[in-house]
């Protein structure tokens, strides 16, 4: 599920969106 982070349309720091990762996949 690192493919998250490397989303440059995201345009937000890796931080931010394995917060948001988390809610959405509470599995990690």
């Amino acid at each position: 599920m690192d493919h998250f982070k490397d989303e440059p349309r995201a345009g937000r720091p890796r931080t931010a969106v394995t917060s948001e990762n988390i809610e959405v996949v509470p599995e990690l």
